[in-house]
């Protein structure tokens, strides 16, 4: 996330100190903001399946050994309550909580990841290319003149990729 912001400052930066520079803004890039509908959608589908997994849990786990939401997040106390099933062979109780517990990290990372991502996808997606004396502000990067060859709309990088260019009026 951290590194995100600094990418999304770095280009605002740059952006502002070139704004009398522009000679054409181009469209905004709608692949990205594609991308990034696509991610929030994952998002959601995560955060859902989240929220119902802590919710199982907690019914399960209700009143006699959770008594917040809270606890649901708190590592050791999860794993002070799985030492406990252990030792008082509670298997049902036991396999509720490891499996939680296993899940617990790796899906608030993908929730947290897939969130950063679609962000960073609408950020980009919802910034205009721009047309410089020197090269063209492709998606945050800039293509200097040398580098770019215009073949009916479309710009050819001389590593290979493709990117459409419309321009708007």
């Amino acid at each position: 996330m951290l590194v995100i912001c600094i990418v999304i400052l770095k280009s605002q930066i740059y952006r502002r100190r070139r704004k009398g520079e522009e000679i054409i803004r181009l469209n905004r890039s709608s692949r990205f903001l594609v991308y990034g509908s696509v991610e929030f959608l994952l998002f959601l589908i995560l955060l859902i399946l989240f929220i119902n997994n802590a919710y199982d849990v907690y019914q399960k786990l209700n009143g006699v050994y959770i008594s917040s939401v809270f606890q649901l997040l708190n590592i050791q106390y999860l794993e002070s309550l799985r030492k406990y099933f252990f030792e008082n062979s509670m298997l049902i109780e036991l396999t509720t909580i490891v499996f939680y517990q296993k899940s617990l990290i790796n899906t608030l990372f993908a929730i947290f990841g897939v969130f950063t991502i679609s962000m960073f996808d609408f950020y980009i997606g919802w910034q205009r290319n721009i047309i410089y004396d020197n090269g063209i502000l492709l998606n945050d990067k800039i293509v200097d003149w040398h580098k770019v060859t215009d073949i009916g709309g479309v710009v050819l990088k001389k590593r290979n990729y493709l990117d459409k260019v419309n321009i708007s009026s």
